[in-house]
Protein backbone atom coordinates (compact mmCIF):
# COMPACT_ATOMS: atom_id res chain seq x y z
CA UNK A 1 0.00 0.00 0.00
CA UNK A 2 2.77 2.02 0.88
CA UNK A 3 4.63 1.53 -2.51
CA UNK A 4 1.45 2.61 -4.12
CA UNK A 5 1.65 5.89 -3.39
CA UNK A 6 5.40 6.65 -2.94
CA UNK A 7 5.10 8.12 -6.25
CA UNK A 8 2.49 11.09 -5.40
CA UNK A 9 4.33 11.20 -1.39
CA UNK A 10 7.54 11.78 -3.35
CA UNK A 11 6.16 14.28 -5.53
CA UNK A 12 4.10 16.27 -3.06
CA UNK A 13 7.16 16.41 -0.91
CA UNK A 14 9.41 17.84 -4.38
CA UNK A 15 6.50 20.26 -5.30
CA UNK A 16 6.44 21.50 -1.16
CA UNK A 17 10.71 22.32 -1.17
CA UNK A 18 9.84 23.76 -4.34
CA UNK A 19 7.30 26.43 -3.12
CA UNK A 20 9.29 27.12 0.11
CA UNK A 21 12.23 28.00 -2.01
CA UNK A 22 10.19 30.48 -4.51
CA UNK A 23 9.01 31.94 -1.37
CA UNK A 24 12.26 32.46 0.01
CA UNK A 25 13.54 35.91 -0.69
CA UNK A 26 17.03 37.91 -1.02
CA UNK A 27 17.71 40.23 1.57
CA UNK A 28 19.51 43.34 1.33
CA UNK A 29 21.42 44.62 4.13
CA UNK A 30 22.87 48.31 3.87
CA UNK A 31 25.97 49.73 4.73
CA UNK A 32 25.93 51.53 8.51
CA UNK A 33 22.38 49.77 9.56
CA UNK A 34 20.29 51.99 7.15
CA UNK A 35 17.18 50.78 6.38
CA UNK A 36 16.53 49.09 3.25
CA UNK A 37 14.25 50.10 0.57
CA UNK A 38 11.04 48.64 0.76
CA UNK A 39 10.40 46.05 -2.15
CA UNK A 40 11.78 42.69 -2.84
CA UNK A 41 15.23 42.61 -4.20
CA UNK A 42 14.88 41.25 -7.89
CA UNK A 43 18.29 41.57 -9.31
CA UNK A 44 21.99 42.69 -9.54
CA UNK A 45 24.33 43.88 -11.43
CA UNK A 46 26.97 46.55 -12.42
CA UNK A 47 24.49 49.21 -12.26
CA UNK A 48 23.48 47.97 -8.50
CA UNK A 49 20.57 46.17 -6.92
CA UNK A 50 17.30 46.29 -8.28
CA UNK A 51 14.07 46.02 -5.89
CA UNK A 52 10.71 45.64 -7.39
CA UNK A 53 8.75 48.19 -5.72
CA UNK A 54 4.40 47.53 -5.58
CA UNK A 55 3.49 48.36 -8.75
CA UNK A 56 1.24 51.66 -9.08
CA UNK A 57 -2.17 51.53 -9.81
CA UNK A 58 -2.79 51.01 -13.23
CA UNK A 59 0.63 49.51 -13.71
CA UNK A 60 1.45 45.95 -14.56
CA UNK A 61 3.27 44.16 -11.11
CA UNK A 62 7.05 44.17 -11.39
CA UNK A 63 6.67 47.09 -13.63
CA UNK A 64 7.93 49.70 -10.84
CA UNK A 65 11.73 49.07 -9.99
CA UNK A 66 14.71 51.16 -7.43
CA UNK A 67 18.43 50.90 -8.56
CA UNK A 68 20.65 51.03 -5.06
CA UNK A 69 24.11 52.15 -5.46
CA UNK A 70 26.78 49.63 -4.59
CA UNK A 71 28.07 51.80 -2.40
CA UNK A 72 25.70 51.59 0.90
CA UNK A 73 24.90 48.04 -0.34
CA UNK A 74 26.78 45.72 2.85
CA UNK A 75 25.36 42.21 1.66
CA UNK A 76 22.66 40.10 0.17
CA UNK A 77 21.57 37.38 2.04
CA UNK A 78 19.38 34.81 0.69
CA UNK A 79 18.82 33.41 -3.10
CA UNK A 80 20.75 36.06 -4.81
CA UNK A 81 23.98 35.81 -2.34
CA UNK A 82 25.93 33.80 -4.98
CA UNK A 83 24.81 35.87 -8.18
CA UNK A 84 26.01 39.15 -5.83
CA UNK A 85 29.51 37.87 -4.80
CA UNK A 86 31.24 39.13 -8.00
CA UNK A 87 29.92 42.74 -7.17
CA UNK A 88 30.84 42.77 -3.26
CA UNK A 89 34.35 43.68 -4.06
CA UNK A 90 33.35 46.58 -6.35
CA UNK A 91 30.83 48.11 -3.83
CA UNK A 92 33.81 47.98 -0.96
CA UNK A 93 35.71 50.16 -3.33
CA UNK A 94 32.69 52.29 -4.15
CA UNK A 95 32.21 52.89 -0.40
CA UNK A 96 36.03 53.15 0.57
CA UNK A 97 35.97 56.06 -2.19
CA UNK A 98 33.27 57.95 -1.43
CA UNK A 99 33.32 57.83 2.45
CA UNK A 100 37.17 59.25 2.19
CA UNK A 101 36.01 61.84 -0.57
CA UNK A 102 33.13 62.88 2.27
CA UNK A 103 35.59 63.46 4.94
CA UNK A 104 37.81 65.81 2.47
CA UNK A 105 39.98 62.95 1.28
CA UNK A 106 40.38 63.78 -2.02
CA UNK A 107 43.84 62.19 -2.28
CA UNK A 108 43.06 59.04 -1.39
CA UNK A 109 39.66 58.53 -2.72
CA UNK A 110 40.95 59.65 -6.40
CA UNK A 111 43.01 56.68 -7.37
CA UNK A 112 39.59 54.23 -6.33
CA UNK A 113 37.53 56.60 -8.39
CA UNK A 114 40.03 56.02 -10.56
CA UNK A 115 40.30 52.15 -10.96
CA UNK A 116 36.17 52.08 -10.75
CA UNK A 117 35.88 54.74 -13.28
CA UNK A 118 37.44 52.29 -15.67
CA UNK A 119 34.37 50.10 -15.02
CA UNK A 120 31.89 52.15 -15.33
CA UNK A 121 32.77 55.05 -18.21
CA UNK A 122 29.77 55.20 -20.16
CA UNK A 123 27.38 52.82 -17.85
CA UNK A 124 24.15 54.48 -16.45
CA UNK A 125 22.73 53.96 -12.86
CA UNK A 126 23.64 55.19 -9.50
CA UNK A 127 26.79 52.90 -9.32
CA UNK A 128 27.90 54.92 -12.39
CA UNK A 129 26.53 57.80 -10.76
CA UNK A 130 28.31 57.35 -7.84
CA UNK A 131 31.43 56.58 -9.55
CA UNK A 132 31.82 59.10 -12.37
CA UNK A 133 30.49 62.07 -9.76
CA UNK A 134 33.03 61.11 -6.90
CA UNK A 135 36.14 61.55 -9.75
CA UNK A 136 34.38 64.26 -10.63
CA UNK A 137 34.54 66.28 -7.47
CA UNK A 138 38.06 64.49 -6.98
CA UNK A 139 39.73 66.52 -10.20
CA UNK A 140 37.94 69.88 -9.70
CA UNK A 141 39.06 69.93 -6.21
CA UNK A 142 42.80 69.90 -7.40
CA UNK A 143 42.25 72.01 -10.18
CA UNK A 144 42.81 69.67 -12.54
CA UNK A 145 39.70 71.84 -15.35
CA UNK A 146 40.61 69.54 -18.34
CA UNK A 147 40.83 66.35 -16.68
CA UNK A 148 37.16 66.76 -15.05
CA UNK A 149 35.72 67.12 -18.36
CA UNK A 150 35.54 63.32 -19.27
CA UNK A 151 33.79 62.26 -15.21
CA UNK A 152 31.22 65.15 -16.17
CA UNK A 153 29.97 64.44 -19.17
CA UNK A 154 30.14 59.98 -18.18
CA UNK A 155 28.29 61.45 -14.85
CA UNK A 156 25.90 63.25 -17.19
CA UNK A 157 25.06 60.14 -19.10
CA UNK A 158 24.83 57.99 -16.14
CA UNK A 159 21.70 60.07 -14.93
CA UNK A 160 18.39 58.64 -15.74
CA UNK A 161 16.36 60.44 -18.47
CA UNK A 162 14.01 63.24 -16.87
CA UNK A 163 10.51 61.53 -15.53
CA UNK A 164 11.71 57.76 -16.84
CA UNK A 165 8.63 55.65 -16.25
CA UNK A 166 8.49 53.48 -13.37
CA UNK A 167 12.18 54.25 -12.34
CA UNK A 168 13.24 55.68 -8.72
CA UNK A 169 16.91 56.47 -8.45
CA UNK A 170 17.92 57.93 -4.93
CA UNK A 171 20.91 60.38 -5.37
CA UNK A 172 23.65 59.14 -3.21
CA UNK A 173 26.46 60.61 -5.78
CA UNK A 174 28.78 62.90 -3.80
CA UNK A 175 29.51 65.12 -6.45
CA UNK A 176 25.14 66.07 -6.45
CA UNK A 177 25.73 68.61 -3.85
CA UNK A 178 29.02 70.39 -4.36
CA UNK A 179 30.39 69.73 -7.85
CA UNK A 180 26.87 70.05 -10.52
CA UNK A 181 24.30 72.04 -10.05
CA UNK A 182 20.97 70.89 -9.91
CA UNK A 183 18.85 73.07 -11.01
CA UNK A 184 20.41 73.79 -14.77
CA UNK A 185 22.77 70.00 -14.16
CA UNK A 186 25.69 71.71 -15.24
CA UNK A 187 29.20 71.94 -13.11
CA UNK A 188 29.81 75.28 -12.13
CA UNK A 189 33.70 74.79 -11.77
CA UNK A 190 34.13 73.44 -15.38
CA UNK A 191 33.06 76.22 -17.77
CA UNK A 192 33.63 75.22 -21.40
CA UNK A 193 36.66 78.13 -21.48
CA UNK A 194 40.18 77.53 -21.98
CA UNK A 195 43.72 78.89 -23.36
CA UNK A 196 46.14 77.44 -25.67
CA UNK A 197 48.41 75.10 -23.34
CA UNK A 198 49.47 71.71 -23.50
CA UNK A 199 46.29 69.99 -21.17
CA UNK A 200 43.96 71.43 -23.66
CA UNK A 201 45.76 70.62 -26.84
CA UNK A 202 45.99 66.57 -25.21
CA UNK A 203 41.88 67.16 -24.01
CA UNK A 204 41.26 68.14 -28.06
CA UNK A 205 43.01 65.36 -29.47
CA UNK A 206 42.11 62.87 -27.42
CA UNK A 207 39.44 60.45 -27.65
CA UNK A 208 36.17 61.68 -26.12
CA UNK A 209 34.39 58.85 -23.78
CA UNK A 210 30.50 59.14 -25.53
CA UNK A 211 29.94 57.79 -29.01
CA UNK A 212 27.13 58.45 -30.70
CA UNK A 213 25.33 55.04 -30.30
CA UNK A 214 22.24 53.85 -29.15
CA UNK A 215 21.78 53.96 -25.27
CA UNK A 216 23.44 56.94 -24.86
CA UNK A 217 22.07 59.59 -23.08
CA UNK A 218 21.71 62.73 -26.13
CA UNK A 219 22.06 65.37 -23.55
CA UNK A 220 25.24 64.16 -22.75
CA UNK A 221 26.14 63.87 -26.47
CA UNK A 222 25.10 67.39 -26.93
CA UNK A 223 27.53 68.89 -23.94
CA UNK A 224 30.44 66.72 -24.93
CA UNK A 225 30.37 68.08 -28.37
CA UNK A 226 30.48 71.78 -27.00
CA UNK A 227 33.32 71.41 -24.58
CA UNK A 228 35.10 69.42 -27.97
CA UNK A 229 34.85 72.02 -30.01
CA UNK A 230 35.76 74.96 -27.44
CA UNK A 231 38.64 72.53 -26.69
CA UNK A 232 39.50 72.71 -29.87
CA UNK A 233 38.96 75.85 -31.44
CA UNK A 234 41.49 76.69 -28.20
CA UNK A 235 43.86 74.57 -29.43
CA UNK A 236 44.23 76.23 -33.02
CA UNK A 237 42.04 72.77 -35.11
CA UNK A 238 39.13 73.18 -36.90
CA UNK A 239 36.38 73.64 -34.91
CA UNK A 240 32.41 73.89 -35.55
CA UNK A 241 29.81 75.60 -33.37
CA UNK A 242 27.13 72.48 -32.62
CA UNK A 243 23.88 73.34 -33.48
CA UNK A 244 21.46 73.36 -30.44
CA UNK A 245 17.82 71.34 -30.11
CA UNK A 246 15.48 73.19 -29.44
CA UNK A 247 14.81 71.18 -26.18
CA UNK A 248 14.51 73.82 -23.08
CA UNK A 249 17.52 72.89 -21.71
CA UNK A 250 18.81 75.72 -19.88
CA UNK A 251 22.05 74.25 -18.76
CA UNK A 252 22.47 73.04 -22.10
CA UNK A 253 21.86 76.67 -23.33
CA UNK A 254 23.79 78.53 -21.01
CA UNK A 255 26.94 76.27 -22.42
CA UNK A 256 26.27 76.45 -26.09
CA UNK A 257 25.89 80.63 -25.27
CA UNK A 258 29.28 80.59 -23.82
CA UNK A 259 30.74 78.48 -26.46
CA UNK A 260 29.83 80.22 -29.55
CA UNK A 261 30.16 83.50 -28.22
CA UNK A 262 33.74 82.35 -28.70
CA UNK A 263 33.97 80.15 -31.50
CA UNK A 264 31.09 81.07 -33.59
CA UNK A 265 31.28 83.57 -36.75
CA UNK A 266 30.40 87.02 -36.67
CA UNK A 267 26.63 86.76 -36.55
CA UNK A 268 26.56 83.68 -33.83
CA UNK A 269 29.10 85.50 -31.46
CA UNK A 270 26.78 88.60 -31.39
CA UNK A 271 23.71 86.70 -31.11
CA UNK A 272 25.45 84.66 -27.89
CA UNK A 273 26.59 87.77 -26.66
CA UNK A 274 22.83 89.26 -26.55
CA UNK A 275 21.21 85.84 -25.21
CA UNK A 276 24.18 86.32 -22.39
CA UNK A 277 23.50 89.75 -21.85
CA UNK A 278 20.02 89.03 -21.28
CA UNK A 279 21.10 86.20 -18.71
CA UNK A 280 22.73 89.39 -16.76
CA UNK A 281 19.61 91.63 -16.93
CA UNK A 282 17.57 88.83 -14.86
CA UNK A 283 19.93 89.15 -11.75
CA UNK A 284 21.32 84.92 -11.74
CA UNK A 285 23.58 83.25 -9.24
CA UNK A 286 27.00 84.45 -8.83
CA UNK A 287 28.55 81.53 -10.79
CA UNK A 288 26.12 82.18 -13.60
CA UNK A 289 27.23 85.84 -14.11
CA UNK A 290 30.37 85.15 -13.91
CA UNK A 291 30.29 82.48 -16.95
CA UNK A 292 28.30 85.34 -18.47
CA UNK A 293 30.70 88.09 -17.81
CA UNK A 294 34.01 85.67 -19.21
CA UNK A 295 31.92 84.32 -22.00
CA UNK A 296 30.99 88.17 -23.09
CA UNK A 297 34.41 89.16 -22.71
CA UNK A 298 36.50 86.41 -24.55
CA UNK A 299 34.05 87.25 -27.25
CA UNK A 300 34.13 90.64 -27.60
CA UNK A 301 38.05 90.23 -27.96
CA UNK A 302 37.71 88.49 -31.28
CA UNK A 303 36.02 91.45 -32.79
CA UNK A 304 38.32 94.07 -35.09
CA UNK A 305 37.20 97.18 -33.54
CA UNK A 306 39.58 98.91 -30.36
CA UNK A 307 36.65 100.16 -28.75
CA UNK A 308 35.14 96.35 -29.06
CA UNK A 309 38.15 95.26 -27.38
CA UNK A 310 38.60 97.64 -24.86
CA UNK A 311 35.00 96.72 -23.73
CA UNK A 312 36.30 93.05 -23.55
CA UNK A 313 39.29 93.85 -21.15
CA UNK A 314 36.33 95.57 -19.07
CA UNK A 315 34.14 93.49 -18.31
CA UNK A 316 36.85 90.60 -18.28
CA UNK A 317 37.82 92.72 -15.36
CA UNK A 318 34.36 92.85 -13.55
CA UNK A 319 35.56 89.11 -12.51
CA UNK A 320 38.71 89.87 -10.38
CA UNK A 321 37.05 93.05 -9.23
CA UNK A 322 33.66 91.61 -7.87
CA UNK A 323 33.62 87.91 -8.06
CA UNK A 324 36.81 86.61 -7.43
CA UNK A 325 36.23 84.09 -5.21
CA UNK A 326 33.47 82.69 -6.71
CA UNK A 327 35.25 81.04 -9.52
CA UNK A 328 38.87 81.37 -9.00
CA UNK A 329 39.84 79.21 -12.26
CA UNK A 330 37.77 82.21 -14.31
CA UNK A 331 38.78 84.71 -12.37
CA UNK A 332 42.59 84.02 -13.38
CA UNK A 333 41.21 83.64 -17.02
CA UNK A 334 40.13 87.17 -17.29
CA UNK A 335 43.29 88.16 -15.84
CA UNK A 336 45.28 86.01 -18.65
CA UNK A 337 42.97 87.38 -21.04
CA UNK A 338 42.53 90.98 -20.34
CA UNK A 339 46.31 91.36 -20.10
CA UNK A 340 47.45 90.09 -23.66
CA UNK A 341 44.63 91.82 -25.08
CA UNK A 342 46.21 95.12 -23.29
CA UNK A 343 49.36 94.11 -24.49
CA UNK A 344 48.00 94.19 -27.80
CA UNK A 345 46.28 96.92 -27.92
CA UNK A 346 49.41 99.04 -26.49
CA UNK A 347 49.03 98.91 -23.25
CA UNK A 348 51.83 97.34 -21.64
CA UNK A 349 52.67 98.74 -18.13
CA UNK A 350 48.20 97.64 -17.86
CA UNK A 351 49.51 94.16 -19.13
CA UNK A 352 52.22 93.69 -17.04
CA UNK A 353 50.40 94.58 -14.15
CA UNK A 354 47.29 92.13 -14.66
CA UNK A 355 50.21 89.21 -15.35
CA UNK A 356 51.64 90.17 -11.90
CA UNK A 357 48.39 89.87 -10.24
CA UNK A 358 47.76 86.84 -11.68
CA UNK A 359 51.26 85.24 -10.98
CA UNK A 360 51.08 86.95 -7.28
CA UNK A 361 46.91 85.27 -6.26
CA UNK A 362 46.50 82.36 -8.59
CA UNK A 363 50.20 80.95 -8.28
CA UNK A 364 50.06 77.74 -10.15
CA UNK A 365 47.13 78.68 -12.37
CA UNK A 366 47.11 76.75 -15.88
CA UNK A 367 46.66 80.37 -17.85
CA UNK A 368 50.08 80.75 -16.52
CA UNK A 369 51.62 78.53 -19.09
CA UNK A 370 49.87 80.24 -21.83
CA UNK A 371 52.64 81.28 -24.41
CA UNK A 372 50.99 84.67 -25.31
CA UNK A 373 51.10 85.94 -21.64
CA UNK A 374 54.74 84.16 -21.42
CA UNK A 375 56.16 85.86 -24.87
CA UNK A 376 56.52 89.45 -23.74
CA UNK A 377 59.79 90.36 -21.22
CA UNK A 378 58.41 92.15 -17.50
CA UNK A 379 57.83 95.57 -18.75
CA UNK A 380 59.85 98.16 -16.75
CA UNK A 381 58.36 101.71 -16.79
CA UNK A 382 61.01 104.10 -17.94
CA UNK A 383 62.71 105.83 -14.96
CA UNK A 384 61.55 109.38 -14.17
CA UNK A 385 64.67 112.27 -14.53
CA UNK A 386 66.64 112.71 -11.05
CA UNK A 387 65.44 115.75 -8.56
CA UNK A 388 68.71 117.29 -8.19
CA UNK A 389 69.03 119.05 -4.64
CA UNK A 390 68.93 122.73 -3.94
CA UNK A 391 71.93 124.53 -4.35
CA UNK A 392 72.92 125.71 -0.18
CA UNK A 393 72.32 129.37 -0.10
CA UNK A 394 73.76 131.82 3.07
CA UNK A 395 72.60 134.75 4.58
CA UNK A 396 75.29 136.60 2.21
CA UNK A 397 73.77 135.17 -1.04
CA UNK A 398 70.13 136.17 0.18
CA UNK A 399 72.12 140.00 0.62
CA UNK A 400 73.64 140.41 -2.69
CA UNK A 401 72.85 142.51 -5.42
CA UNK A 402 72.19 139.97 -7.97
CA UNK A 403 69.91 138.11 -6.00
CA UNK A 404 67.68 141.18 -4.68
CA UNK A 405 68.09 142.93 -8.04
CA UNK A 406 70.21 146.12 -6.80
CA UNK A 407 72.91 147.60 -8.99
CA UNK A 408 76.15 145.31 -9.50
Amino acid sequence: MILRYAPALVAGTVALVCARASLAQSTLVMRAGAAAPQGQVAGVGLEGVRIALAAPTGMAPGSAERLVSWDVVARIEGPLSAEAAPFMPLAESMWRARTRLERGDSLGAEPLFEELFAKYAGQRGPSAAVVCGGLLRCRLMEGAQTGAVAPFLAYVHALPEEHAAGLAMPSFEPAAAAAVDASTQVAPLLPPVWVNVTSVQALANASWPLSNQEGVRARALVLQSLYQQAARFEAGLPAETPVLSAEKDDGVALVGEVVAARIGNENQRAAARQALAARLKKRPVAWIEVWCRVGIGRSLLREGSRDAQLLGVSELLEVPARLERVNAYLTGIALAEAAVALHTLGDHPGATRLRTELNDHFAGHPALEWEQLRSWPNYAPPKAAPVLPLPKTTSDDLESPSINGGPS
